[in-house]
């Protein structure tokens, strides 16, 4: 059977069984027509992104220049219709919350995705830790990760146990 490419709009033969809603001589157009060469509207690198993903906007080669463009255009935005809101002013008080009191700071502090104070804690005692242990802050501060500061429970009832008595006053 005789079949247009609806890419290059060539005549071949195939088979009847074989025709599809959409029909290409040859791989190489088959791949051209999935896909579209673009330009990365930050750095110039000519790349493919399939067709049916382009929404025609802007387009980045890679997560990096997206990044650098919605970068530069905020900042542009930012300088144009609101340029107090980086004053020194406002810097210092973004510096001032992020040293919060040790009862308000979020979470611990982490050294490739482990908590310091269980490190700690481990070179201390020369073992790795159990993951049934828990190490408590003496002083309540997350952050203060100092040898003489933290201490050993062997379960979390025990630990339990240690903050329901000091909440009664009996520690």
């Amino acid at each position: 059977m005789k079949v247009k490419c609806d890419y290059c709009g060539k005549q071949f033969n195939k088979r009847a069984s074989a025709v599809r809603e959409k029909n290409y001589c040859c791989k190489e157009h088959r791949h051209k027509a999935k896909y579209l060469v673009l330009k990365c509207d930050t750095c110039g690198i000519f790349f493919e992104r399939l067709r049916v993903s382009y929404n025609g906007g802007k387009c980045f080669c890679s997560k990096e220049c997206a990044k650098e463009f919605t970068s530069e255009r905020m900042s542009k935005y930012n300088k144009e219709h609101n340029p107090d809101a980086m004053t020194p002013q406002r810097r210092e008080s973004i510096s001032v919350s992020k040293k919060l009191s040790p009862e308000k700071r979020a979470s611990y502090e982490r050294h490739h995705g482990r908590h310091k104070h269980r490190i700690v804690m481990e070179e201390i005692l020369g073992r790795p830790l159990l993951s049934t242990e828990i190490v408590h802050h003496k002083d309540g501060d997350k952050q203060n990760n100092e040898p003489d500061n933290l201490y050993l429970f062997s379960s979390k009832a025990e630990h339990s146990r240690y903050h329901k008595l000091k909440s009664l006053g009996r520690i």
